[in-house]
């Protein structure tokens, strides 16, 4: 019998499953719950005497009564202690994730500064002494030396 309970309540993941949009559907729970019984061989509670008579189906002869337009509002679902705790947890665990990137990402080791750069960096403190007229003077003849060396037409001798 226990067999055949777990069998057919795994047959209805509305029973357990959370995620499941039946989940939430009493109807739905409540039919699911009358073929586990009826496929494990347990009686079905509208076979006991234990339901109240309020509880119990009207009688045949009453007037059908419309449902009110409140039963068809969405109501929000409830939100369990469990729901939060579960939200807050992964809050936690969204904020030590973000921790651990960002102090990742601020330990990462610069690649030393090569020899070319801690030679123009050398010569920043002296460019900056320089009268704007010079200092620019002083730049296009850099730009042009370097561009003279990359490309093979390097001319030392001084200007005339």
């Amino acid at each position: 019998m226990e067999n055949k309970l777990t069998v057919g309540v795994t047959a209805h993941p509305a029973l357990y499953d959370t995620s499941c949009l039946l989940y939430r559907d009493r109807n739905r729970k409540e039919q699911a719950w009358a073929k586990v019984s009826e496929l494990a061989g347990l009686p079905d509670q509208a076979d006991s005497d234990s339901e109240p008579e309020s509880a119990a189906a009207p009688p045949a002869n009453a007037p059908a009564v419309a449902p009110s337009a409140a039963a068809f509002v969405a109501r929000p679902p409830k939100v369990t202690k469990r729901a939060r705790k579960r939200a807050r947890e992964e809050e936690d665990r969204q904020e030590k994730i973000e921790a651990l990137l960002l102090e990742a990402l601020q330990n990462l080791k610069k690649p030393p500064p090569s020899e070319d750069e801690l030679f123009l960096k050398s010569m920043a403190p002296a460019l900056e002494r320089l009268s704007p007229k010079r200092k620019a003077f002083v730049k296009f003849h850099i730009h042009k030396l370097i561009y003279e060396a990359s490309t093979g037409v390097l001319n030392l001798e001084p200007a005339k």
